[in-house]
């Protein structure tokens, strides 16, 4: 049996004249239905969605957006005056310059509904991405010359050399020996202590956090306030709000 298009193409165009009431009911449906899912698309302008999650590297993105909200921060250095020499002085006009923006913030509706902390110390979360991350993976945030002095203290002249230092360690008399075991028994090529003074070099010295609940710069002068907000830096949209 041959088909006939031209047949079938004037059986479409003549049923809803044929039935324009039942035409109109399923016009309708569509029409809704059209709409329902219309109504549930939402605007995403988030970083992580602009690319496939099959993508390793979008993955990672996305990982670290996600699990270290100190990316999320908005980062306010205050800074007094030159003219301005006593440290006391110094830490008090920082302080007040911190309590003042926070009281601002808070006291504007829009800006607070943008802002989940406001913090002049060290984040809590600063010290678990230390403690989980950092730590277990210290070599990934060494230099050239670090990873060179780890090679020579694997080889074996180093850790025959390593032995010898830990003997002598711990041959010493008093409560100096008994110490020096048990940090020899945890990390006996002490790895730790050169992943220790590499990050010590590169780390802020002096003054820095002198008064102890500040993040301060080493001369006292300037104060790091982080202004952690609601949500993502990869949602474009409200990076912009949060930062205007």
């Amino acid at each position: 049996m041959k088909f006939r298009y031209g047949t079938l193409i004037a059986r479409v165009f003549t049923v809803p004249a044929a039935h324009p009431v039942l035409t109109l009911v399923v016009t309708a449906a569509v029409l809704a239905l059209a709409a329902w899912g219309a109504a549930r698309i939402e605007p995403v302008a988030s970083l992580q969605a602009m690319v496939s999650d099959r993508e390793p590297a979008a993955k990672a993105m996305g990982r670290i957006t996600s699990d270290f909200p100190a990316v999320d921060a908005l980062l306010v250095v205050a800074t007094v005056p030159d003219t301005i020499d006593s440290a006391a002085e110094m830490e008090a006009m920082l302080r007040r310059f911190a309590a003042d923006l926070e009281s601002a913030i808070l006291a504007a509706p829009d800006a607070t509904a943008l802002c989940r902390e406001i913090n002049t110390g060290e984040p809590s979360h600063v010290r678990a991405f230390i403690e989980n991350v950092l730590v277990p993976n210290g070599l990934y945030y060494v230099d050239d010359d670090a990873l060179d002095e780890v090679s020579h203290r694997l080889s074996r002249e180093g850790i025959a050399q390593r032995i010898r230092e830990n003997e002598s360690a711990i041959a010493a008399p008093g409560v100096g020996g008994k110490v020096a075991a048990r940090l020899i028994a945890t990390d006996p090529l002490r790895l730790n202590e050169l992943l220790a003074g590499r990050l010590a070099e590169q780390g802020p010295t002096g003054q820095a956090g002198i008064s102890g609940d500040l993040t301060r710069s080493r001369d006292g002068r300037s104060l790091l306030i982080r202004i952690t907000g609601a949500r993502p830096a990869s949602d474009l949209e409200f990076a912009g709000a949060f930062t205007e």
